[in-house]
């Protein structure tokens, strides 16, 4: 082939150069099945050849065309002459009938004899022609065929390999996928279920890495996912790690999470409105936004955001007034709410809050008695109206609603003495008691409060001394202890008291908690008290 090509080069133009007849035929069979192995001057040397045998067939064509035209004018000019002979024969044997009547007509038989002999001879040659035309028709029709063929079976080459890769692209995507949704379920354990276990013992630090690399992960992710799975997965991951970063103190980091976790559930909702899930998921979304603001002291769009839950909250209440976990979402919706309120020092508002979600809290526990999550939130909401009575100086209705979240708290700690939540909760509920005591002057009663309140804080801190919650907690009780038997006015009470106090101090010292220093300060303020 390369022989032939070079050849076709030298000479350029000169037909005769380039390839005809079998050669032809089997460089159009490369050409066809094989192009992608041809140079380009092949390819064009090959298809020289196929357009100059294409133009031989046509001028071939053209060329017995018109000797067929010959033939037939010359047949017919011979038979006008013979038809001019035919009459003057007659003539002439009308004229000489009698004369020559043998001679004349042997000689017409003898011309019509070479007519007709003539006329087989074109005939024969037409025919002949005829049959070179057909030929070549059925060759050129042939060669067409072969051609469709080839073409046809490239065609379906070309589809078996798309198909084929198609399927292997599908294949690789869905590998793909397995192995993110591997990781993120991975994530989604590690900063969701791997947090509630350390949580409780207070070695959150160890998911310090976690986070960080969970947060450079979410920072790769596609900006863009099309499939609702995939956002729903990514709001999760966002949600948890937000939750992970408030639990080391990283307030402008995890609200900056909860915002982005929150921009997915609105998108998710965008896509379908009348999907309830992910209408419960944007209402906690707003929950987290709300934390987040409330914990930077960012009142006014912390009170939005809970609000804008609360509103979710209810439609979601209206539409299945028998959905337990919706109802509670709508408690826990008012209790945000009551919180900003109470902080803005709107506290008729807030009680009021506080009163609607103590409302749906009873409702619950007395649908499901046995169901602790329902008596924890009962509790809380309890303790929440009796920080609102308690702040408009309502103290004989207060200390009754701190003495039913005592009451209740007290029951979850027997349920089970090693939930270091329920413990923690006791020992608040008892300084409540104790604080609304203190108010009404029954020192005595307040101390025995306090007093339950500093030996669970102790057990705590004893527990796990790495958690700064539990040795606030330490600190806090000590000082109530301290500052209480000193109001008792004895001898022995003021030297308690500041062994209390001193106690209080050096651990405060040792403390790494944001309020530090406001503790030492109080702490201080109340030990120079004592010894002046």
């Amino acid at each position: 082939m390369v022989r032939y090509t070079q050849s076709g080069n030298e000479h350029k133009k000169v037909d005769g150069a380039l390839l005809r007849g079998p050669l032809l035929i089997e460089a159009q069979k490369w050409f066809d099945q094989r192009t992608q192995d041809l140079s380009d001057q092949e390819r064009k040397f090959i298809s020289a050849g196929r357009e100059q045998r294409e133009r031989l067939a046509r001028e071939e064509k053209e060329r017995q065309q018109r000797e067929l035209a010959e033939a037939e004018k010359g047949q017919q000019e011979q038979a006008a002459a013979a038809k001019s002979l035919r009459r003057l024969a007659w003539v002439l044997a009308a004229v000489a009938l009698a004369a020559v009547g043998g001679a004349i007509f042997g000689f017409w038989r003898e011309n019509e004899a070479e007519i007709r002999r003539q006329d087989a001879e074109v005939a024969k040659t037409e025919a002949k022609r005829q049959e070179a035309i057909a030929k070549e028709q059925e060759a050129i029709a042939k060669e067409n065929a072969n051609k469709e063929k080839t073409s046809r079976n490239a065609a379906e080459d070309q589809a078996k390999i798309a198909e084929a890769q198609r399927m292997a692209a599908q294949a690789s995507e869905k590998k793909a996928n397995d192995a993110r949704d591997q990781a993120d379920g991975l994530i989604i354990f590690m900063l969701h279920d791997l947090r509630d276990k350390l949580e409780p013992i207070g070695r959150l630090e160890v998911l310090g890495d976690v986070a960080k690399k969970a947060k450079e992960y979410l920072e790769r992710l596609p900006k863009e996912l099309v499939l609702a799975s995939g956002l729903e997965q990514q709001e999760v991951m966002l949600d948890n790690l937000g939750d992970v970063l408030v639990a080391q103190g990283k307030l402008q980091d995890a609200l900056d999470t909860y915002q982005q976790g929150l921009a997915i559930a609105k998108r998710l909702v965008e896509q379908d409105k009348t999907n309830s899930g992910w209408q419960r998921d944007l209402s906690i979304s707003y929950q987290r936004v709300g934390n987040g603001l409330e914990a930077q002291g960012k009142l006014s769009g912390a009170l939005d955001a809970y609000e804008q839950s609360l509103a979710i909250a209810k439609r979601l209440v209206e539409q299945d007034k028998t959905n337990s976990g919706w109802q509670r979402d709508l408690s826990v919706s008012y209790e945000r709410v009551g919180n900003v309120l109470a902080v803005q020092g709107k506290l008729r508002e807030a009680l009021d809050a506080y009163q609607q979600s103590l409302a749906i809290s009873k409702h619950l526990t007395e649908e499901d008695k046995a169901n602790f999550s329902w008596q924890r939130d009962l509790s809380i909401s309890y303790q929440r109206v009796g920080d609102g009575l308690e702040a408009q100086g309502k103290l004989r209705e207060a200390l009754d609603a701190d003495q039913q979240y005592l009451a209740i708290a007290k029951r979850l700690a027997e349920q089970d003495k090693t939930n270091s939540d329920w413990q923690r909760d006791l020992s608040i509920s008892y300084e409540r008691v104790g604080n609304v005591l203190v108010a009404q002057g029954k020192l005595r009663e307040a101390l025995d409060a306090y007093q339950q309140y500093l030996a669970i804080a102790k057990r705590l801190a004893e527990q796990d001394k790495a958690n700064s919650g539990w040795q606030r907690d330490l600190i806090v009780s000590l000082y109530k202890v301290g500052t209480t038997t000193a109001k008792m006015g004895t001898h022995d009470s003021l030297g308690q008291a500041r062994e209390f106090l001193r106690t209080a101090l050096n651990l405060a010292d040792k403390y790494s908690g944001p309020d530090r220093q406001q503790l030492i300060d109080s702490l201080s303020r109340a030990f120079q008290k004592l010894i002046h």
